[in-house]
């Protein structure tokens, strides 16, 4: 379960998640939350600190809720980076890879 997720399931729970002043998440509910979902937070502590504070930023940055859920939970998730391209060889590293014998048996 990503950090969004088990934050969102934390809402859904009743359990209210806040950051106090040094930076640490605090959890507020009027229920015990079920083991699972304490797992899930300690597991994903950094990465739901770091969205509740992105989703502060966004608010006071005059979004709503739902876009500043979206915008951290986009700028949380991990980049999809492209394979790099592969590369291509020219004839001095083709010639370079030529076994001594091809080419009159000098020794490089």
């Amino acid at each position: 379960m990503s950090a969004a997720a088990t934050l969102r399931q934390a809402e859904a729970a009743g359990v209210q998640l806040h950051l106090d002043a040094a930076g640490q998440v605090r959890v507020r509910s009027a229920t015990r939350p079920p083991p699972a979902l304490l797992t899930a937070l300690r597991q994903h502590r950094d990465e739901v600190a770091h969205l509740l504070t992105l989703r502060t930023a966004l608010v006071h940055l005059d979004h709503d809720a739902a876009e500043a859920d979206a915008m951290a939970e986009h700028y949380l998730a991990p980049a999809e980076l492209a394979p790099p391209a592969p590369q291509r060889r020219d004839a001095v590293d083709e010639w370079l890879a030529l076994p001594a014998s091809n080419y009159g048996g000098m020794s490089r």
